[in-house]
């Protein structure tokens, strides 16, 4: 799953991101929705306990719609697949499409661990207000009810001057930002995730990794800014398999390279992949049946773990 929103939502646009790929929309997430373009849900008390909901679009259904009259709706759909497959040999992938949105709408265990209000005012106190706060507390409530991977997303509102509306794009007034709502937002939000999973037993068999899609340059622009930088840039790994504690690798003074033990993108996926009993000679098909590896020349970083 992915939340709170499939990337760009807030700006008005799709992004590129956490997606299938290759591999094809079928292996695409769910992804919640919350919030309409220009909302500046991230910000410090963004968003209210009475009106946050998270609801995949089109999992709610209408007013009118029974659960009597979609059962009937779905037998009818039966019916007409059944029909469709003997005309048709391509069906599967629409056909899985069609029972997952069928689960989506009629599953209680689902609907059960989205509803983020049936925590304790003091849970959803301490993970913060804002809208990526409430969505690492929903993806705890996932990984409880049993989804195996959960996407937690900090996104851009939408494009503009004011950097309150950017996120971590800090193109300017950098240090602004990062004092008044990134840093303290990410922190309490992290922080809260690992202790409550840890207090509820699921941190030793949960792999929590936050990271970036970039690093920031380390010269700050004539904006008080700082732009795009791949040069350096460092992730953080938690819970299953992770040694506590452990830091690898060093850059330069000024954070702009790599001086010791370098990761490269490989290298985390090896390291992630491995964590989660899935071996290196193990290949994935793409729709055209060539098979593919996982993380090409990847190897994982051993030092991190237990």
């Amino acid at each position: 799953m992915c939340v709170p929103n499939r990337l760009g939502l807030l700006e008005g646009y799709h992004r590129t991101g956490p997606y299938g790929g290759i591999l094809g929309p079928r292996f695409d997430p769910v992804c919640t929705r919350f919030g309409n373009a220009g909302e500046m849900l991230f910000q410090p008390n963004g968003v209210r306990p009475d009106t946050l909901a998270f609801v995949p679009a089109g999992a709610e259904p209408a007013p009118e719609i029974t659960l009597d009259r979609l059962d009937a709706r779905a037998g009818l759909l039966d019916q007409l697949e059944g029909e469709r497959r003997r005309v048709l040999t391509a069906a599967a992938g629409y056909d899985d499409a069609r029972r997952r949105a069928v689960d989506l709408v009629t599953s209680g265990r689902f609907r059960r661990a989205l509803d983020v209000k049936a925590e304790a005012p003091a849970v959803r106190d301490r993970y913060g207000w804002n809208l990526f706060g409430q969505s690492v507390l929903l993806a705890h409530r996932l990984v409880e009810a049993g989804v195996p991977l959960v996407t937690a997303i900090w996104d851009c509102t939408r494009e503009g001057q004011d950097i309150a509306t950017l996120g971590w794009d800090t193109h300017w007034d950098h240090f602004k930002a990062c004092d008044g709502w990134l840093l303290p937002g990410l922190d309490r939000a992290l922080s809260a995730l690992l202790d409550d999973l840890g207090d509820r037993g699921l941190l030793d068999e949960t792999l929590v990794v936050c990271l970036s899609e970039m690093g920031r340059t380390p010269r700050v622009n004539g904006r008080a800014g700082r732009d795009h930088w791949v040069g350096s840039y460092c992730a953080l790994f938690a819970g299953a398999g992770v040694r506590p504690g452990a830091a690898y690798g060093r850059s330069d003074k000024v954070a702009a390279y790599v001086t010791e033990n370098p990761v490269s993108p490989q290298d985390l996926l090896a390291t992630v992949y491995h964590l989660c009993g899935v071996g290196p000679d193990t290949t994935v098909t793409d729709r055209l049946g060539r098979p593919l590896s996982l993380y090409g020349d990847g190897l994982p970083v051993r030092a991190l773990l237990t």
